[in-house]
């Protein structure tokens, strides 16, 4: 084993039991207050960054968010997308040229829709003139290739009180869109897309004020609206959110419906015929579920959902992989965001799903981020000639069995990280010096704590310590953690 220093490990033990998901603070968050977002890897560096706009008073701008890794977040709002006047209603991520990056789509609020070009290295200049004369204030938008012509159009749905139509922009394949008619509605408040039929094509669900809504895509943007016959036994409530995937496993896209101004939200799955079945009920809040994120929270194959709640704190639900939830409150923090849109993503590249929480704020204020602490790896600021602890979860405060857990502290990190099959991204340059220990990660907690005395030596402040650990999970293979460095003070 190489030696990194003199390093005197002392007794382990397990940490206490934890949430699984952390509410984290980065600088660059503060003050950068998103309404609604999208995470993409806008510069190409393999991480995701984020992009979304602000509350609807102004300041008004779009925040871009920069992900350097390490839990590293720079804010280039100002350098590296163009300025605006006016507040943002949804942002959508698009490579509408085929060029291989990452554009944006920008619907805005008594202004104009925006169309913006990536350069490849996350710098975005103004590409608007190959957009129609449109109305402005769609407060919905979806992108997808709805014509099969290998060229991602847009799909702009009126809101608030229907005085906006609804619009396809169907790409042209020659660096702009044509305005085509779309007439479905009324009143939108969210849209989601997926092939419901499975006949190759991209159909769309939308939310309204007089509930929701399927039409089936026949092609060519011509769309039916098959409501009557896909979603018996609704109501007309408000529906504010709507989300699509695969809860049971069968092959076919459930519908899960976040309403409002009634006590209960919709789960709706696929009968793999012509609709969905009668709904089953979530309970939730009156004041209504204004976002929902269906991934596989606990890694065991299946999509779980987390509501964000207006006004009270987020609700959880685990998955048994046929589509049957059990609430799971201890997982999640509370929030204090009152009106909690949800952007999932691995931000932290470890192979699992974090959340951002973006909230149509009065004002600027803090945009969220709760870390998944599957694999997650925390250390406190090493300094010399006292104790140094570092923390490795891998299913925090559920785990059923003990497993093990080893980490490794390096002098160096590659340039970037190597894929190895079936543990995910090494970034540890190990023909450099480091050290290994184990410990083992105990049930219940479902983490361990490593304590090591760092030497009092002058020589060693300054000295980067670059950090990862694989550790187990009661019910997976070994995977690697996040990568941290700290600097020994």
């Amino acid at each position: 084993m190489h030696r990194l220093f003199a390093l005197a490990i002392l007794p382990l033990a397990s940490a206490v039991a934890q949430e699984q998901f952390q509410l984290r603070t980065h600088a660059a968050f503060i003050s950068a207050s998103m309404r609604e977002g999208v995470a993409a890897d806008f510069d190409n560096d393999g991480d995701l960054d984020l992009c979304g706009g602000t509350g609807l008073f102004s300041p008004y701008r779009q925040v871009l968010l920069r992900n350097d890794g390490n839990e590293k977040w720079t804010n280039v709002s100002f350098t590296q997308v163009p300025p605006t006047s006016t507040s943002t209603l949804a942002t959508v991520a698009l490579d509408y040229d085929n060029d291989g990056d990452l554009d944006l789509f920008v619907s805005k609020q008594l202004a104009a829709s925006r169309l913006w070009s990536n350069n490849g290295a996350g710098v975005f200049t103004d590409a608007s003139a190959g957009l129609p004369a449109i109305a402005n204030d769609h407060l919905a938008a979806a992108a997808a290739d709805f014509d099969g012509d290998g060229f991602v159009d847009v799909a702009l749905m009126q809101g608030y009180f229907g005085v906006t139509p609804d619009r396809m922009l169907a790409n042209n394949g020659a660096g702009g869109f044509n305005a085509v008619p779309l007439a479905l509605g009324p009143q939108t408040t969210s849209i989601v897309t997926g092939d419901l039929d499975l006949d190759g094509d991209v159909d769309i669900v939308i939310g309204s004020y007089t509930g929701p809504r399927v039409y089936r895509n026949d092609g060519n943007f011509v769309f039916t609206d098959v409501s009557a016959t896909w979603l018996t036994g609704v109501s007309s409530n408000t529906v504010l959110s709507v989300a699509l995937g695969d809860l049971n496993g069968d092959g076919w896209l459930d519908l899960v419906c976040g309403r409002q101004n009634i006590f209960t939200d919709l789960v709706m799955m696929h009968t793999g015929a012509v609709g969905f079945a009668a709904p089953s009920t979530l309970p939730t809040q009156a004041s209504g579920t204004k976002s929902i994120a269906l991934f596989d929270c606990d890694e065991d194959g299946d999509l779980d959902i987390a509501r964000g709640v207006i006004g009270t704190p987020t609700l959880f639900h685990i998955n048994d992989g046929t589509g049957g939830l059990t609430n799971a409150p201890g997982r999640m923090p509370a929030l204090a965001n009152i009106s909690p849109r949800f952007v999932p993503g691995d931000y932290d590249r470890d192979g699992d799903i974090d959340l951002v929480s973006a909230e149509e704020a009065l004002f600027l204020g803090v945009t969220p981020m709760l870390v998944n602490r599957h694999r997650d790896l925390v250390p406190t600021t090493p300094v010399i000639g006292q104790n140094w602890t570092v923390d490795v979860f891998s299913e925090p405060g559920y785990a059923t069995l003990h497993h093990m857990c080893r980490i490794a502290v390096a002098t160096a990190a590659l340039p970037q990280p190597v894929a190895v099959l079936n543990f995910g991204e090494l970034w540890l340059d190990l023909s450099a010096s480091y050290n290994a220990y184990q410990t083992v990660v105990f049930a219940g907690a479902g983490s361990g704590t490593f304590t090591f005395y760092v030497p009092p030596l002058p020589v060693l402040i300054g000295t980067e310590m670059h950090l990862q650990a694989v550790v187990e999970q009661a019910r997976a293979p070994a995977r690697f953690t996040a990568y941290r460095v700290v600097t020994v003070q």
